[in-house]
């Protein structure tokens, strides 16, 4: 497993490819690194619930009752802050090689706050291991909410639905 650090990290472009019907996610790093995976429509399920778990760990939408109103503007002050201007940047080492891996596992890998780890794996081989902090989370959840709207792909991909939110839409309670 390759781990990359937060501070390492350049960029990150996730770019819906309409002949393959997948978002290609790409990771650069300061050492013009480049990771590359496929995210299919399933993924992204999966990467939306793992990424909002990791939001509530950080204190975020789903932690202590936040608002939906509270948690939308807590992730758009988050994003605004990202350069969503200048190009992205290719690499020119690829250890996990040049055509994109498609992404089938994800795992949180809970650590010691401000940051959590994000584990990114195909069926077979080697994936990546990404150590995220709030701000990271925030960003990279949305690069991926907007190539999902590119795609029309139809997901709910609120930073309100929480972890804890059922798949009818109301809150779990616990008694």
């Amino acid at each position: 497993m390759t781990a990359v650090s937060q501070q390492h990290l350049r960029q990150i472009s996730a770019t819906y490819v309409p002949e393959e019907d997948r978002i290609l996610l790409r990771l650069n790093t300061t050492t013009d690194t480049e990771y590359r995976f496929w995210v299919t429509r399933r993924y992204l399920a999966l990467v939306w619930r793992v990424g909002l778990r990791i939001l509530d760990r950080f204190g975020g939408p789903g932690a202590a009752g936040l608002g939906a109103e509270l948690a939308h503007l807590t992730h758009v002050e988050m994003t605004r802050r990202a350069d969503t201007t200048t190009p992205y940047k290719e690499g020119r080492q690829f250890p996990l090689g040049e055509s994109p891996l498609l992404l089938a596992r994800i795992t949180h890998l809970p650590r010691a706050l401000p940051n959590q780890g994000l584990r990114l794996e195909p069926a077979q081989g080697h994936g990546i291991d990404i150590n995220v902090d709030e701000q990271l989370t925030h960003n990279l959840l949305r690069l991926l909410r907007d190539a999902a709207a590119r795609a029309e792909w139809g997901l709910d991909l609120s930073v309100a639905a929480t972890s804890d939110t059922p798949k009818s839409g109301h809150p779990r309670r616990l008694h």
